[in-house]
């Protein structure tokens, strides 16, 4: 009897001196991405109807967490000019930025707005959208 209680303490206790390890979770890698604007005149503003037409133009990179909080990264503003002070596409201003963020819990929102006034008439269009996962360029061609 003493021998079959000590068999039974002994494999208790290998028992439970056996845990099984647990494997570590890698921690998440943050993954870069670029993002490139091209910024150009739509087209030959130079004729005598766009003689007083102006427009100002927004780029903004902003994160969104997966708390749905929103923090801008960058943004600059081109201030209004005349239409006819936009470079044409041959002598486009390109704008590049990196940005870090973990693709499981943020994203990056790439965006801009294009304002426009005419003698007057104003007119905005926008648009936004997220950066593909991983490590990605995202290039937007803004033509004004």
């Amino acid at each position: 009897m003493r021998f079959t209680f000590s068999l039974l303490s002994l494999v208790s206790i290998l028992l439970i001196s056996c845990q099984k390890d647990e494997i570590p979770v890698p921690a998440e890698v943050p993954v870069e991405k670029t993002v490139t604007y091209t910024v150009y005149a739509e087209k030959d503003y130079s004729g005598s109807a766009y003689i007083n037409a102006k427009g100002q133009l927004e780029l903004t990179v902003a994160k969104i967490t997966g708390n749905g909080t929103t923090e801008v990264l960058w943004d600059t503003v081109f201030a209004w000019r005349n239409l006819v002070d936009y470079p044409a596409f041959q002598n486009r201003v390109i704008l590049q930025k990196k940005f870090t963020v973990l693709d499981s819990k943020e994203k990056l929102q790439v965006s801009y707005i294009r304002k426009y006034d005419q003698n007057g008439a104003l007119s905005l269009t926008g648009t936004g959208e997220p950066a593909p996962d991983g490590n990605t360029s995202v290039r937007y061609d803004v033509a004004m």
